[in-house]
């Protein structure tokens, strides 16, 4: 879990930076050499510790000046002639557009002392950092303590040379402990003198809306009953009492029973007088018996309290859990039967889940955003009434087709026509069931198969099946895309946002030219991110590094892409995408079509990326397609399915799993399923058996079963590594595995319409279909202690076995009476029993 000190509050922008496209070039006297300026005021943003992109310095401390504070500035300076050295960095400044005295800047002699060089830096950690790339020539002076409003405009000088300029307005941080009603607005809105409001917001259908900030008012849904008093107000509705003081400035919320469930204690803000808003932060009552629930994919923990949750995507290679990052995160949680809370808001966000005082919760928020507002969000009610509530506001989930609630078959080996038949081969040979197939090796762009052979064409031209000549690779997508059907299954094709380059020849010409036809193409119609100065943004070491993405805040990147994967869909017949990747915008230097800067759009661009190659699938597919995606924000329910990454296959890393699919479900993400029993690596030794049944039986009842690995073993590429039943009988010599297999796989499909029903019900009330015991039974307190059980729709209690070895394992059965899935044994609820647990089965129990 990670734990973050109060005084990082203004600090939370401070993170890692990335040197492409962010430098000043200038140069200096005359055989001096180029001199290169570094400095990248607001870094990106990156707060989990050491990994992902490489370190630098060059930042500004605070990213935003504050008022009666002095303000750090830190410079890398460079040059790359051996007989020239930089002796004097000086910066130059105006402030309120008269020139200041400038200021020499020192050389920082130990810049790993700076808090914000490798956050979570310790020298236990050195092996796991490349060292060589910490930019160490940084340069740096502080700025005076300045007054709100200020404008200050700097750069940097080294002889001749002259770095760009920068701007920066000086804000300040209020906290605001008393608030109004305006009677001279409409409806409910508190005002603070400066003109701060929070105006509330009472829906039709439960719940309550805090519009915060100073932006526009929104219309109202409903009028409460308001009664106002001396130095306060109460307001009331059919569904919820809310009593506001004014001084010192609170908001309680009591529910329709008119039980306290929660109060806003204070807000605060970092703002100057033209009503921009950079941070907010909310503190919340924390009552020690909430369970905090929810946030997304979510792998340390079930329960939040006591951690620091971030809500920032990331791509996050094995272990999540021991950092708290994640793929997936939601901006939502619940308190099973008392609340939800939801920000509505792509922006970075930390939930301090009272980790750092039992009696507050403290939700900062981070913006570029000029809209100056911020939307949260509490329902109250019931499980049910809170589901749905939310799902009213974050939009309901989208339905995917029938077929894909059974198993999926994928292997990170599969690159031919001869790969995917040989799976289908071998499925039929020892009768396992599946209803989809996944290549990942099949493509050397957006749209066109290895080694099909083709005349290059312009970057807007549509190419048909009748443009090709399969290759020995790829033979005939079309005639094995029909077997596929013969037997029920779908073929579902890796994707990734990323444009690489093609290589040039020894003749300085493309290795690829249609490739190159298409990049120009997009360029010049901006359907790439950018940087602010207009060349395209270029990812950091971040995964397929210094490559391109596309931007799909352009209309035009949409119809491109359905003009150029037409064929696909309507010739060959695959039916979706995994959409892999999409985690690759850093900072506020990246720049989206629709004005939108990285760190606004860094949490946003995985869903518009899904979800804008799902809504091509399915307009050509009439709706028959699906997406299956990795990363994703707030909205990744309208573009089903999601999976959760990859991980190792240890013990850990299944808990971890069963954290996330909980979490996702109960965040309205109802459909989702892991790499079953972990991706990475090769297959450890027989051991393994246990985990991958044990894991096999819980996925077996959940909504889908997907089978996932990596690469051939890179020392022997004749050793596959997939995790498919006949691979591991093969290298265990154990046939009992696929025997053992098809008793789960059977079961997940006899579940298929008892799931489908379920599915269906969480599409259109938002309640989920996985839901842990603690969520089901929030009144029930040893529920809290089954953190590994769940009820899989209204029928099933699952218990998965979670530790090696066991051949027995103890359950917690709720009030009630329930009967054993296997053995038909009923039990009286309310107690715990020790059961058998032998690997062909699993604890599972029906309600009664």
């Amino acid at each position: 879990m990670i734990h973050m000190k109060r005084k990082q509050f203004l600090s939370l922008l401070l993170a890692l930076s990335m040197p492409l496209s962010l430098t000043s070039y200038a140069s200096a006297a005359e055989n001096s050499g180029e001199i290169t300026f570094q400095h990248v005021p607001y870094g990106i943003q990156q707060v989990y510790s050491i990994e992902v992109v490489d370190p630098v310095t060059a930042v500004r401390n605070p990213t935003t000046p504050l008022a009666g504070e002095e303000t750090a500035i830190y410079v890398s300076a460079k040059v790359d002639s051996e007989d020239f050295m930089i002796r004097n960095v000086t910066l130059e400044w105006t402030l309120n557009g008269k020139a200041q005295e400038p200021i020499k800047m020192g050389l920082v002699e130990d810049v790993f002392s700076l808090p914000f060089a490798i956050p979570g830096f310790t020298a236990d950690k050195a092996d796991q950092v490349d060292l060589s790339k910490v930019d160490r020539e940084v340069y740096t002076c502080n700025l005076p303590a300045l007054e709100k409003d200020d404008v200050v405009v700097y750069h940097f000088q080294v002889g001749d040379t002259v770095s760009e300029d920068y701007e920066v307005t000086v804000m300040t941080h209020e906290n605001y402990t008393q608030m109004k009603r305006n009677p001279e607005k409409p409806g409910l809105v508190l005002e603070a003198e400066d003109g701060f409001q929070v105006q509330m917001l009472f829906g039709e259908a439960g719940g309550i809306h805090l519009n915060t900030g100073f932006g526009e008012l929104l219309p109202d849904e409903q009028t409460p009953e308001i009664t106002e008093h001396e130095d306060g107000l109460t307001a009331k509705t059919a569904d919820c009492r809310v009593e506001v003081s004014y001084n010192p400035f609170n908001i309680r919320f009591y529910n329709e029973k008119d039980e306290y469930v929660t109060a806003i204690n204070g807000i605060k803000a970092i703002s100057d007088s033209a009503g921009n808003v950079e941070q907010i932060q909310y503190d919340l009552d924390s009552n020690e018996d909430d369970q905090y629930m929810g946030f997304g994919m979510q792998f340390a923990d079930l329960d939040q309290r006591g951690n620091t949750v971030h809500i920032q995507t990331i791509n996050w290679y094995l272990e999540q859990y021991k950092s708290g990052a994640t793929y997936a995160p939601v901006p939502y949680y619940t308190v099973p039967g008392k609340y939800g809370l939801y920000i509505d808001e792509s922006d970075q966000i930390s939930f301090q889940m009272a980790s750092e005082n039992e009696d507050i919760q403290i939700i900062d928020l981070v913006s570029s955003r000029k809209e100056n507002q911020t939307d949260l969000h509490i329902f109250l009610g019931d499980n049910e009434e809170i589901a749905a509530e939310y799902a009213d506001v974050n939009g309901h989930a989208a339905m995917p087709p029938e077929w894909s609630f059974g198993t999926w078959l994928c292997a990170n080996e599969w690159h031919s026509t001869a790969d995917i038949e040989d799976v289908m081969n071998k499925a039929e040979e020892y009768d396992v069931k599946y209803n989809a197939i996944i290549t990942e090796g099949w493509k050397n762009n957006f749209y066109l198969f290895y080694d099909a052979e083709y005349t290059p064409q312009s970057g807007d031209y549509c190419f048909s099946v009748s443009d090709f000549i399969w290759g020995d690779r790829w033979t005939d997508p079309v005639a094995l895309v029909e077997k596929m059907k013969e037997k029920d299954a779908h073929f579902i094709l890796w994707m990734i946002p990323s444009i690489k380059e093609p290589q040039l020849d020894e003749d300085g010409n493309s290795t690829n030219p249609q490739m190159t036809a298409d990049i120009e193409y997009l360029i010049e119609n901006k359907m790439v991110i950018m940087n602010e100065d207009g060349t395209p943004y270029r990812q950091p070491n971040d995964w397929f590094t210094d490559n391109m993405i596309l931007d799909f805040t352009n209309p035009m990147t949409k119809e491109w892409l359905k003009g150029k994967m037409n064929y696909l869909f309507t010739e060959v017949g695959i039916s979706g995408f995994k959409t892999d990747g999409g985690e690759f915008l850093w900072g506020r230097d990246a720049v989206a079509f629709d004005g939108r800067r990285g760190d606004e759009l860094r949490n946003d661009y995985p869903d518009l990326y899904a979800q804008t190659l799902y809504d091509i699938a399915n307009e050509l597919t009439d709706g028959d397609a699906v997406m299956f995606s990795r990363a994703a924000g707030r909205h990744m329910n309208q573009h089903p399915w999601m999976w959760m990454g990859d991980q190792k296959p240890t013990w850990e890393e299944f808990q971890a799993v069963l954290n996330a699919q909980m979490n996702l479900a109960l965040s309205n993400v109802p459909f989702n399923t892991p790499d079953m029993s972990g991706f990475g690596g090769d297959l450890p030794g027989y051991e393994y058996k246990e985990l991958y049944l044990r894991a096999l039986a819980q996925t077996a009842f959940s909504p889908a079963i997907q089978l996932h690995s990596e690469g051939s073993n890179y020392d022997n590429p004749n050793l596959s590594r997939t995790r498919m039943p006949w691979n591991l009988a093969e290298r265990y010599h154990d046939n009992s595995i696929i025997e053992i297999f098809n008793i789960f796989n059977d079961i997940h499909y006899e579940l298929q319409d008892y799931i489908l029903e379920h599915a269906e019900k969480a599409a259109e009330t938002g309640y989920p279909m996985v839901r842990s015991l603690a969520y089901e039974y929030p009144d029930d307190p040893e529920a809290r202690n089954a953190e590994t059980q769940y009820m899989f729709g209204d029928k099933y209690l699952v218990c998965p076995v979670t530790e090696q070895g066991a051949t027995t394992w103890d359950v917690y059965l709720p009030e009630g009476n329930w009967k054993h899935y296997f053995t038909g044994k009923t039990y009286t609820g309310g107690q715990w029993y020790t059961v058998d647990a032998p690997l062909d089965q699993i604890p599972v129990f029906e309600v009664l």
